[in-house]
Parts: C-alpha cells; structure tokens; sequence
C-alpha cells in the first residue's frame, strides 16, 4: 500500500498543474485520515482479524478500474517512444480543460528528455558531496526518522490512552485533516522552516506533558488531558509529516533531488519500524519521552536549515555552498518547478 501512496504523489506531480499540486496533496492527506477512522469503524464491527483483513484487502479491488480511468503520463509515454498515445492524452487534457492543444508539446517533452539523458548521472554519495549537502542530509535524516516513528508510534499508543480503544484510534486518524489543512495553508501563506520547527517542538513538548503526568502517579485524575496533549503531539507530527516533503524537495538541487527524498525516506522507513518495539516492550510512561524529546531535537536541528520559499536558489553548489562554487555540482531549475515537487515518505 506504501507503494502506492508514491505512486499516487508521481502521478500528481505529472497529470496536475505546480499551482495545484499542493492542495492536490492535501485532499489525499485528508482522505489518508478519514481512511484510517474507516478502519478503527470496521474494525469495532468485525472483531475476527481474519475477516477483517479480508475485508480491508477486497476494498482495494475498484481500484483496477484506475488502469482505465486514469490516463498514463504523456511524459512517461513520450520519453519510451509512444508518442501517438501521448498526443491523443494531451488533446484530451487540453480540450477537457477548455484549452487549445500546444503544437509541438511533444517534441518539446522528447528534446528536454534528450536533454536530460546527457547530463551527469548522480548517486547516493553525492548528497555528502560538500558541507552544505552533508549538513542539510544529516539534519533531514533524523527529522524524517523521527516524524516517522513519532508518527506511527503515536497511533500504536493511542491504545495505551484513557478510554474506548477504536475511538481513540479514529481521532487520531482525524485529527491529521485538521493537520494537513493548516500544513498546506502555512506552506502556501507563510513559509517553510518555521512552521517546521514549531510543529517539531509543540508536539515534543505536548510528549514531554504527558511522560510528567503519568510518572506523577495522577494519570487517572488527568486522562482526559492526557488524551489532549497525545492528540496534539499526533496534530503536530502530521503537520510536519505533510510539509517535510515539500521543504525537503527544495533543499536539494535538481539533480540530485529525487535521491535526497528517497534517502529521506529511507531513514523515516528505520523510525516506522522502530516505533512498535517501542510501544510494546518498554513501560507505559517511556513512549511519551521518548517521542517527545526526539521531536524536539528534530524541531532544535532544523534552525540550521535554510529557509526556501519565495527565495531564488542558487544555480550551483560548491564545496563549501559559496556562491561561486570551486567546481560545478547541480543546476536548479525554477523556483515554480521546485517548489511544485512532492513525493511521498
């Protein structure tokens, strides 16, 4: 299913406008969440795991349909040679959108291919290739491991909370609607580090509350607010989990940026798989601070991240990230184009 969460962010990033993509994104953040208290509900009604995974795994048959509703990437198709069936998807597209199709479209798309396939090809050893980069991919590492397993090691949590286990495993899925509107609306009215940063440290310290409630021994007399504050570490983190990726996207410069988030990612993959060894064999109180002190090192790490809306990145990066380099490394495209990259984590 993770797989096809990537997919899906691809395939915004080439069927759907830069000015649009973000919202795009949110809507599929939205029905992430409204997803996951659909299966706090089934699972209330369907208490056998074996009926319930069989039901939860036919629910994905419709999508089959999707080979046929959703047209391929003209881009995609160009770049293989199928350019007839790229040129009947493009007129569709121009003429559902009340548009006059752009002669040459498709010999603009296979010369920016060839173009392509003569610049240098880039490896994972070139995210350490200056100071600059190693800062950025050291910082960026442990931000998305730790999103990651606060993320995940939250919702696994929530069933050591006062209170019906299925509703709180459906409020935490709920809450990240909240928490992706208000991720994109920041990303698009404010800016991206310091939205970051505060998601990072509130919900490291809303953990941090709740690790000094119940060590205080007065769980019971707080659980409501106990309740509270594990929901706004979960409010923060899936704010964070949505804008991680488009400040991430725009740190690393063109080439070598597709390989940034997928490292990125890696290393998030390491915090999900760590956050239910967590939960199960500590004692109740050790999660919370454990969440929570890791999420604020993450928020404290990414002062030293640079900040990238509405800023002009520059053209190369040299070896100690002056603006003239000691040899060329990358070359960064438009601001737009950018900024209007996001992948799934």
């Amino acid at each position: 299913m993770y797989d096809s969460r990537l997919s899906a962010y691809d395939r915004n990033g080439l069927l759907i406008t830069p000015q649009w993509r973000r919202w795009s994104n949110c809507v599929s953040k939205v029905a992430y969440g409204v997803g996951i208290a659909t299966q706090a509900l089934t699972a209330y009604f369907i208490r056998d795991w074996k009926t319930f995974n069989l039901v939860i795994t036919l629910l994905n048959l419709p999508f089959v349909a999707y080979y046929w509703l959703i047209p391929e990437s003209p881009r995609w198709l160009s770049a293989r040679g199928r350019v007839k069936e790229a040129e009947v998807i493009l007129r569709q597209m121009a003429r559902r959108n009340g548009c006059e199709y752009p002669e040459g479209a498709i010999e603009r798309m296979q010369a920016e291919g060839r173009e392509e396939e003569r610049t240098k090809t880039y490896h994972l050893w070139h995210l350490f290739g200056n100071r600059y980069l190693i800062r950025i991919t050291l910082i960026e590492a442990w931000s998305w491991c730790v999103t990651s397993m606060v993320y995940y090691g939250l919702s696994f949590h929530s069933g050591n909370l006062a209170g019906d286990f299925y509703l709180n495993f459906a409020v935490f899925g709920l809450v990240e609607i909240p928490a992706s509107l208000l991720a994109t609306y920041l990303v698009e009215r404010v800016n991206r580090r310091l939205p970051l940063i505060a998601y990072h440290i509130v919900g490291g310290i809303a953990l941090i509350c709740v690790f000094f409630l119940q060590v205080s021994g007065k769980q019971d007399d707080y659980s409501t607010l106990l309740v509270a504050l594990a929901l706004i570490g979960k409010f923060t983190i899936s704010a964070s989990n949505y804008q991680m990726y488009i400040h991430t996207a725009e740190l690393y410069p063109t080439v070598i940026r597709t390989i940034g988030v997928g490292f990125s990612s890696m290393c998030a993959r390491v915090g999900g798989m760590a956050a239910p060894y967590i939960v199960d064999s500590a004692p109740l109180f050790v999660p919370p601070i454990v969440f929570g002190a890791t999420s604020l090192s993450a928020g404290l790490i990414s002062v030293m991240l640079p900040e990238t809306r509405g800023k002009p990145l520059s053209d190369f990066v040299g070896k100690d990230n002056t603006s003239k380099p000691e040899k060329e490394l990358v070359h960064v495209k438009d601001q737009e184009e950018v900024t209007g990259y996001i992948s799934s984590v």
